[in-house]
């Protein structure tokens, strides 16, 4: 069984901010494929959406602290960090653009880091969705756009990546 888990921060206040594309791209994956499901499960910290061939774990836990609810999911269906896809924010690549990546550290990410520190195993798949605004004039701290919404042009382009991580999602779950 493989285990796909949208990272981001719960409620409606963090609601489309950029540390929440995890989720984003996630829930709009599950649409275009038809998979509407979800059911919270607050033991788990998660919305979980299950089907015979995979799961999909959205977190309900802020960002921080993403390594327990990960733990919990993976605990409860018994899944390996080997059949884990975590998709999540990336300040280090632009918006509209996005890394499929196995075996890899956190790179300063606080939600990878704890997940990282949960799992004592880094041996996971990361969908990393980019985030960095597209400013040529200076390259801002990810504290300071993390939490700010994304404009329509950013929007755009991620809704532009949609069909490629459909593919690399697809390609991964048959691996």
């Amino acid at each position: 069984m493989k285990l796909i888990i949208g990272l981001g921060n719960p409620g409606t206040k963090f609601k489309n901010t950029r540390h929440n594309a995890g989720i984003w791209i996630i829930e709009n994956w599950c649409e275009n494929q038809k998979l509407t499901a979800f059911s919270q499960k607050k033991k788990l910290e998660a919305k979980i959406l299950k089907n015979p061939q995979f799961i999909i774990a959205l977190s309900q836990t802020f960002m921080n602290e993403s390594g327990r609810m990960v733990k919990k999911v993976m605990r409860e269906f018994q899944i390996a960090p080997q059949n884990l896809l975590l998709v999540h924010d990336d300040s280090d690549l632009m918006v509209g653009t996005f890394k499929l990546q196995y075996d890899r550290g956190s790179a300063g990410h606080n939600g990878v880091a704890s997940v990282i520190q949960a799992l004592k195993s880094q041996e996971f798949s990361r969908l990393r969705i980019g985030i960095r605004p597209l400013i040529s004039d200076h390259r801002p701290k990810a504290e300071n756009f993390v939490l700010k919404r994304f404009n329509s042009a950013e929007i755009a382009k991620l809704n532009s990546l949609i069909p490629e991580i459909d593919k690399n999602i697809k390609e991964w779950l048959l691996s």
